[in-house]
């Protein structure tokens, strides 16, 4: 099957799905920002504690060191007295060691839970670093998309302007093809008038196909809307014959009047027109009473084709 061009329907379709998508997109494209900045702005918030976390660390790691330094000082100094103590009596515990050793042990289980969740926050925090990152490459790739797509619309969009264009020429040359004109002149005293002088050849091929019966018959070429303009003159033989008869002038289609202009008594000097639809074949004639002269001037038909 040949290629078909996309009609100019199938192309505005095509533009309001495209315009749809794009709405869309840009949408989708907003609210990914949104999420993106709220992401960011947990993200600033989870930083800020955990540097309070942080810092709350080194304050008890500070204090821890202190009581380790004085829990080494006691315990120089017990050694110092059991040392003193051991030739009188065995070595027992004493009552006043025993919240430091809870103090201790409570300092070590603080540490490994502050250590265990310095732990989970930085982990957390870098899986969120590398989800931004991935929604960030996600989003650089959608805008890539969106100009692809913004590229291929305004191709689209001219590709669409050159073919409307085409079509305004295309519809300009053959309206222009539907307009021509014709001319005729007789020098013959005849009735029906003979059109044996053309003035004007056709302008439009095929307008006229003939002239037929002695030129007496225009047969129509082509059809359409024609105007249809018959100028005539008619007078008197001599003074006698002065207001004695009547002048009329007639135009005819397949020998029926379609237009009929009367001059009571004396010269006719006239001129009518008539704008009539005609089909191919059809025999355009004029009659004249007592046509008088032989120059052109005199007599003249012009048909012309305004329209299909």
């Amino acid at each position: 099957m040949a290629w078909m061009p996309p009609t100019f329907a199938a192309l505005s379709v095509a533009a309001t799905s495209l315009c749809l998508l794009l709405a869309f997109a840009f949408t989708a494209f907003k609210y990914i920002r949104q999420q993106i900045e709220a992401n960011k702005k947990h993200l600033n918030q989870l930083q800020r504690t955990i540097e309070n976390q942080a810092a709350t660390i080194r304050s008890l790691q500070q204090q821890e060191r202190e009581q380790s330094n004085l829990l080494l000082t006691l315990q120089e100094n017990l050694k110092t007295l059991n040392t003193h103590k051991a030739k009188r009596s065995p070595t027992v515990d004493q009552p006043w060691q025993r919240p430091m050793q809870q103090n201790s042990e409570s300092i070590s289980r603080l540490n490994e839970k502050l250590t265990q969740f310095e732990t989970e926050s930085i982990s957390t925090l870098q899986a969120m670093q590398q989800e931004l990152k991935a929604k960030e490459k996600s989003l650089c790739e959608f805008a890539e998309k969106l100009k692809q797509m913004n590229k291929e619309m305004v191709a689209l969009q001219q590709t669409n302007d050159a073919e409307d264009e085409k079509e305004k020429e295309k519809e300009q040359k053959q309206k222009q093809e539907t307009i021509g004109i014709a001319a005729y002149k007789s020098t013959k005293e005849s009735n029906p008038m003979s059109w044996n002088v053309v003035a004007v050849q056709p302008t439009l091929q095929g307008m006229i196909r003939s002239l037929e019966n002695n030129d007496e018959d225009i047969v129509i070429g082509m059809a359409g809307l024609y105007r249809v303009l018959f100028r005539y003159c008619s007078l008197e033989t001599s003074v006698a014959d002065w207001n004695r008869e009547n002048r009329a002038g007639s135009i005819l289609v397949n020998g029926s009047t379609v237009a009929y202009q009367l001059h009571c008594d004396g010269n006719a000097y006239g001129e009518m027109t008539e704008v009539i639809r005609l089909k191919t074949g059809d025999a355009v004639q004029c009659r004249m009473t007592h046509k008088t002269g032989s120059a052109e001037y005199q007599c003249a038909l012009i048909v012309e084709r305004v329209c299909e």
